[in-house]
This record gives structure tokens, C-alpha cells and sequence, in this order.
């Protein structure tokens, strides 16, 4: 191994250190996908989970490009969700992660192919990072995961 890839090899392994993504996921799900890219400043990250009912867990961390605050993100989300792709708001609540983060979490409904859904998305402000956990299902299914959901959001880190 060349020095330059060693140095590269310890900074990627450094560097996850501050913005790996953790979330503790309920035990109805399974993880089918977890990634982090490392060589990305801040490292962005990914985790997907399925549910045996189809119900979809997924929670994201990216660079905030546009350096938005979290009344921006929750402003465009909600903005982008409700006038242009037509879902109804149910509720809105404030979170937190486990380092005391605050967050926001939105539940909308949407009918798509005649199956009534619901989804859920709860964005996190960490600085240079933007922290995405969305749930989505069919409506039935959606309210039986949705407590344990919320419970992990807590977990977050």
C-alpha cells in the first residue's frame, strides 16, 4: 500500500467517525441496504429497511449544499409535498435525536394507484449535514409501525 492511500484509507476511516449515521431500526424491519461515502466532506449516508408488510424505513444524511436552516427544509418539504404533488398534511410534530438535535416531523396521506398511503418525514438541521428518516405504506400498515418509528427517530445519531 502507497502512503497516499493509506492517508486516504485513515481520513475516510477518520472522517465516518463525525458523520456516520446511526438509527437504532425496529425490530419489524430489516435492513437491506447501508452505505456511507467516506470521501464525500461531510460523509453522506444512507440506511433502507423493509418491513414484511411492505412498509419502507429509510433515513439519509447529505451535505446542505444551499446551506438551508430547518425552517427551510421543513418550508420546501412541506411546500414540494402538498402544492405540487398534491398530499394532505395530518400532522406536525417537533423531535429530537439523541444528541438533543431538533427536528421536524410531518405524516401525510396520498392516494397513488388507488391505495390509500401515508407517509412520513422528519428532517434534522445538523449544520453542514441535513438528517432525512421517512416511513412510508399503505395506510393500514403505516399506523402499525408509526409509534416504534417515532420512538427510533430518537435514536438518531
Amino acid at each position: 500500500m502507497t502512503r497516499a492511500t493509506a492517508i486516504l484509507v485513515c481520513t475516510a476511516v477518520l472522517s465516518c467517525g463525525t458523520g456516520c449515521l446511526h438509527l437504532d431500526v425496529p425490530r419489524d424491519f430489516l435492513v437491506v441496504s447501508s452505505w456511507t461515502d467516506a470521501f464525500e466532506v461531510p460523509p453522506a449516508a444512507h440506511i433502507a429497511a423493509v418491513a414484511a408488510d411492505e412498509a419502507q424505513l429509510r433515513v439519509s444524511s447529505f451535505r446542505d449544499d444551499w446551506d438551508g436552516n430547518l425552517d427551510y427544509w421543513y418550508q420546501a418539504l412541506e411546500h414540494d409535498l402538498v402544492d405540487r404533488r398534491g398530499y394532505t398534511l395530518l400532522q406536525r410534530a417537533d423531535r429530537q435525536d439523541a444528541k438533543g438535535l431538533s427536528g421536524r416531523e410531518m405524516v401525510f396521506s396520498v392516494t397513488h394507484a388507488g391505495i390509500s398511503k401515508k407517509y412520513l418525514v422528519c428532517v434534522f438541521d445538523a449544520g453542514q449535514r441535513i438528517r432525512v428518516v421517512e416511513l412510508t405504506a399503505a395506510a393500514e400498515v403505516f399506523d402499525r409501525h408509526l409509534e416504534a418509528v417515532q420512538a427510533a427517530i430518537a435514536t438518531l445519531r
